[in-house]
């Protein structure tokens, strides 16, 4: 479908021409919740293979550390914002464990291990990116095609299992969110 900027639905923050540079959308994903308008200064948050975690404004593009303590130095990060959780995994291919950052209490938890071998799904290589959907956590694993979901209680990992073949198992590679 070719998207008209001029066409009174769409809105002035859809007017891709004018924002992109370009009118014919191939593919195009929304987060199912609120929309964040482009002026919003709620913050992402990001990790720079460190034991680090910082905010970043999107509106000017400053940046607050928020915690410097996590206890493994991480490599990929998933914000809950109902919860204000921070989940984020270890930068290892051996271990992989999972934390939690809480930013109302600023306190760390070791939630588990994502390659323990009584899980269903036992990752085998560093998990880059980590993605919160509906109470759980998502991964695609390095050099395949295997979207993983992990589900998670109040202490910790509860369960882990491929729930899908993105590329009919051929590897996408390493995946970043």
């Amino acid at each position: 479908r070719r998207i008209q900027p001029a066409e009174s639905e769409d809105p002035a923050y859809f007017d891709y021409a004018a924002r992109f540079d370009f009118s014919d959308i191939r593919a195009l994903a929304f987060y199912h919740g609120v929309f964040a308008p482009v002026e919003s200064t709620a913050p992402y948050y990001a990790a720079n293979r460190t034991n680090r975690i910082y905010a970043i404004n999107p509106a000017t593009g400053a940046t607050t550390l928020v915690t410097a303590k996590a206890p493994f130095t991480i490599s990929a990060l998933a914000l809950d914002a109902a919860s204000g959780n921070i989940y984020y995994t270890e930068d290892a291919d051996m271990t992989m464990r999972l934390g939690r950052y809480n930013l109302a209490s600023d306190t760390h938890a070791l939630l588990g291990t994502l390659s323990d071998p009584s899980l269903a799904y036992a990752a085998a290589r560093n998990i880059q990116n980590l993605v919160f959907f509906a109470g759980d956590l998502y991964y695609v694993h390095s050099l395949s095609d295997d979207l993983v979901k992990v589900e998670l209680s109040g202490a910790g990992v509860t369960a882990q299992e491929k729930v899908a073949d993105l590329n009919l198992d051929a590897s996408l590679g390493i995946v970043t969110a």
